[in-house]
């Protein structure tokens, strides 16, 4: 089943212990070679890591304050979603929660998973 909403997915900067995400499915695109997929998701990983580093977030107000007011730092996936770079990367939130599997620096997880 694949989740391709943002509404029950959360993301917050990882504090010690990275949590296992489910494995989503991925839309199959024939026409993009590996070496491009695995080009544009280190992109988008590197977008997300960038968004919610502690460099970035002494500035940026918005996600310093969607971190700050969600419960333990978690707030919308929709919020990264919307962001204009990543609308311009046309991925599907279970390609960027893949995308993200990798990252140190933030963690994803569906509001079922606790």
């Amino acid at each position: 089943q694949s989740r391709s909403s943002t509404g029950d997915l959360s993301i917050r900067p990882t504090k010690r212990q990275k949590q296992q995400t489910k494995n989503p499915q991925l839309p199959i695109d024939l026409n993009m070679k590996d070496e491009e997929k695995s080009y544009l998701f280190d992109e988008v990983k590197n977008q997300v890591d960038y968004y919610l580093s502690d460099k970035n977030l002494k500035s940026d107000k918005f996600y310093r304050g969607k971190i700050t007011a969600g419960k333990d730092g978690w707030f919308a996936m929709s919020f990264i979603m919307s962001a204009p770079r990543m609308k311009s990367k046309l991925m599907s939130v279970d390609e960027v929660v893949v995308a993200l599997k990798n990252s140190k620096s933030v963690e994803t997880k569906h509001s079922d998973d606790g």
